[in-house]
């Protein structure tokens, strides 16, 4: 795995920013450090971080990101959740955040040895910052997904726009979850498409160890994302559920 998969990030790092503005969206362009410092503004933001610029310097954002979510930022596992609850000026302040990391499917590629999958490293951070008096202010994406990312936020924008009010953080999770599993599901079917092709061309004289090496690899990386998947899920109902319950007790 490259140990540059993940881009880091800093106060400097330039985002999109996505705002309810009437019937439409407002969107505009603003530096990460600005928006987190007002991310208990009353109006619903999106801010969809550029993962191409080479920021190197997390530790300026020390104060504005809590200390899980810069912690699983460059891991290399398959994925993961969390959160943190604090009660500040009469107010229920909740963090969410959550990750996944894969390989994608690109293509297949003819060499002289026979076909090859082409493939690339894609992730998605996703950090929702939610107080009882606003409900969720502020969701801050990154990833790197090529053309999975016009697909998600285009669901992000779209919930923003109908202009609904979700009391529940974790209502957000799912949007976002359930639209990278069915994303994520397009490029299994294609890696099984893949294998069926390899599979017809399989001659009995013949076995590329390379070739099945490279499917193996990617079917149990397939696997555990699948499982991080799952269990991201079950915990953010979890936690949805333990939120609920210490904001009606």
């Amino acid at each position: 795995m490259p140990a540059q998969y993940k881009a880091p990030i800093s106060r400097d790092t330039i985002v999109d920013v996505v705002e309810k503005n009437g019937n439409g969206l407002n969107k505009r362009t603003s530096k990460l450090g600005d928006e987190l410092e007002h991310r208990d503004d009353d109006h619903l933001r999106l801010i969809f971080a550029d993962p191409q610029i080479p920021h190197k310097d997390l530790k300026s954002l020390e104060n504005l990101l809590p200390w899980g979510f810069r912690k699983m930022i460059g891991r290399t596992a398959g994925g993961g959740t969390g959160c943190c609850t604090s009660l500040a000026n009469g107010r229920v302040e909740h963090v969410s955040w959550f990750f996944f990391l894969w390989q994608v499917l690109e293509g297949v590629e003819s060499t002289s040895r026979g076909p090859r999958p082409c493939t690339r490293w894609s992730y998605i951070d996703v950090l929702i910052s939610w107080n009882s008096e606003t409900n969720v202010t502020m969701i801050l994406y990154l990833g790197d997904l090529g053309k999975m990312t016009s697909s998600l936020r285009s669901k992000l924008e779209a919930a923003v726009r109908s202009g609904e009010v979700w009391r529940d953080p974790y209502a957000w999770h799912r949007l976002i979850i359930d639209e990278v599993d069915e994303i994520y599901n397009g490029r299994v079917w294609a890696l099984q498409e893949f294998i069926g092709r390899v599979e017809s061309d399989r001659s009995p004289d013949f076995y590329d160890f390379d070739l099945m090496h490279d499917i193996g690899r990617l079917l149990i990386q397939s696997n555990e994302v699948l499982e991080s998947a799952t269990a991201s899920r079950t915990r953010s109902i979890l936690l949805s559920t333990s939120l609920h319950s210490e904001m009606v007790s």
